[in-house]
């Protein structure tokens, strides 16, 4: 179920690149919406759909432009979490 989660975010992000920002808008605010959500219920740092999270939220933005700015306050805190995680190898 994760991962199939994941896929219908690239999906839907890729599907707002196709139509672009008018068709898209709607669409954008309820998504973002759900990653609200889905953020807030908490999720680990290994969960597979937090990363396509952060991958259609860069392509989100890349429609929206200056109407993503309103969904910064929750993007940027799990961005910065993911840069400040140490990577070991």
């Amino acid at each position: 179920q994760e991962r199939l989660r994941a896929r219908a975010m690239e999906c839907i992000s890729y599907m707002g690149m196709a139509v672009g920002k008018e068709k898209f808008r709607p669409y954008a605010q309820r998504l973002m919406g759900i990653f609200g959500q889905m953020i807030s219920r908490g999720m680990g740092d290994d969960d597979t759909t937090k990363q396509y999270m952060l991958q259609a939220w860069t392509r989100i933005a890349s429609v929206m432009k200056q109407e993503f700015t309103p969904y910064l306050k929750h993007v940027v805190p799990e961005v910065l979490k993911v840069a400040s995680k140490r990577v070991e190898f």
